[in-house]
């Protein structure tokens, strides 16, 4: 006969409990995507953090001719 672990402590959470939390914060991460990608303009398919000031060159244009003027 196998013994059942019981965890009184609180905030514990049953398997089935554990699994429906999970599956609705999935959920709510999916539907947050969902929010950002609806955001997005044209053909965007990335997200970024940048400051201002920072700027982000497309990988066509990262060519060493390029790179050295604006390094200069």
């Amino acid at each position: 006969m196998r013994e059942r672990f019981h965890n009184n402590s609180p905030g514990a959470l049953t398997l089935e409990q554990a699994r429906a939390l999970e599956i609705k914060r999935q959920r709510e991460r999916r539907r947050q995507a969902e929010e950002l990608a609806a955001q997005g303009r044209g053909d965007n398919t990335e997200i970024a953090h940048v400051a201002r000031g920072e700027i982000v060159v497309p990988e066509i244009l990262q060519t060493p001719e390029f790179l050295a003027a604006v390094r200069s």
